[in-house]
């Protein structure tokens, strides 16, 4: 249960230290700080537009609610946003990763040098998930809803969507991306489609 909850977390920090070829534990807190800042960046563009979310309510579907429950808000790192959950740390994660892949042999003048290699990159990539959470901030509510719309109607397709799911599987394997899809299923809106998840476990188990 602590690591379902905590998905994201594990997510950003694996997938940046797994795909790292060196430096792999400075790589793995490159994709935590990119997530945390994440973080802090859309909690920042929340209190700018909604002023407190916990307590500013809006109408939403003819009744009034608190944006906290409108946008069904959680708590991380110690600040309100939104629920990125898995794909959410799947972002930080290359994020992280892309900056430590470009920056881990930055060589700084020798004034300078004690900010270089490994101990620059984190740093570099807290910065990037400033900048990348400032706009994801504004557009995820639209790709929650996407995702949420995807989950939905492959739902309706009922027995379909099984096969639609393994197609997409078995076309990812040679690319190494079929477990990234197996996230998407697993910790979205996708859930709840129990055929799904039926063919998920025979693959995976």
């Amino acid at each position: 249960m602590i690591a379902i909850t905590n998905i994201d977390f594990l997510v950003a920090i694996g997938l940046a230290a797994g795909l790292a070829k060196s430096e792999k534990v400075s790589a793995a807190l490159s994709g935590l700080m990119a997530y945390a800042a994440m973080h802090l960046a859309t909690a920042l563009i929340l209190k700018i537009v909604y002023g407190d979310p916990s307590k500013t309510e809006i109408v939403f579907e003819g009744v009034k609610k608190t944006v906290k429950d409108v946008f069904g808000l959680k708590i991380r790192f110690g600040v309100l946003s939104f629920q990125y959950s898995a794909f959410g740390g799947m972002l930080a994660g290359l994020l992280g990763y892309t900056i430590h892949k470009y920056t881990y042999k930055l060589k700084f003048p020798e004034v300078l040098s004690f900010f270089g290699e490994p101990k620059f990159f984190p740093v570099a990539s807290t910065l990037a998930g400033w900048v990348f959470g400032l706009g994801l901030g504004y557009i995820w509510v639209y790709i929650s809803k996407g995702l949420t719309y995807s989950g939905n109607s492959l739902q309706k397709l009922g027995a379909f969507s099984p096969f639609l799911y393994y197609s997409l599987n078995r076309a990812l394997i040679p690319f190494g991306l079929h477990q990234v899809l197996n996230f998407f299923f697993i910790t979205h809106q996708l859930e709840h489609n129990e055929l799904i998840l039926m063919v998920i476990k025979l693959l995976v188990f």
